[in-house]
């Protein structure tokens, strides 16, 4: 199994998924590669916040 890579998205999440949608469509077309946008919300009350990855995996490794 190859550990994915995780790649901090510091942009707008809609504008990362077209990114993704575009990388899957075309660099990782015919190809076992597969980018997803994963989101992880952090801190507490007024500091809440989303962080955004992008994260490239291969192969088996989809959910």
């Amino acid at each position: 199994m190859v550990k994915p890579v995780k790649i901090p998205w510091y942009g707008d999440s809609e504008y990362a998924k077209r990114i993704i949608n575009e990388m899957n469509q075309t660099s990782f077309k015919d190809t076992d590669l597969k980018a997803k946008l994963f989101t992880k919300t952090v801190g507490k009350g007024l500091l809440e916040c989303e962080e955004y990855y992008i994260v490239i995996t291969r192969g088996d490794d989809h959910e």
